[in-house]
């Protein structure tokens, strides 16, 4: 199953990098398992206000769901989502694979 992390603009802005977009997903067994993972690649849990913003609230939540066969943005299926507020060429999704590989979707032109 896939976990998502959708990040909270805690303070005005995301952080996007070689790691992680506005949405990171990750394939686990478990919310636990996901959690731990999502740890491991920079993802935070607890209020951390000299990194988030006190009235924006805490950037990652922990995962509390069951989880998403396949990695979906509202429904939609990342490989067809059509992000409009990303930066081109800045990715707004990281999907991380149980067997350790790593895929970015990045905005592309007029998307």
């Amino acid at each position: 199953m896939f976990f998502q992390y959708n990040q909270n603009n805690s303070g005005g802005g995301f952080i996007v990098n070689d790691r992680v977009a506005h949405n990171v997903f990750i394939e686990a067994d478990s919310p636990k398992d996901a959690d731990e993972r999502a740890q491991e690649i920079g993802i935070y849990f607890d209020d951390d206000y000299e990194v988030d913003c006190e009235c924006c609230g805490t950037r990652w939540s922990r995962a509390w769901e069951d989880g998403m066969e396949t990695p979906m943005i509202y429904g939609t299926p990342i490989e067809d989502y059509k992000e409009h507020w990303a930066e081109p060429g800045k990715p707004y999704a990281c999907v991380y694979y149980k067997d350790g590989g790593q895929v970015s979707y990045s905005r592309t032109g007029d998307a």
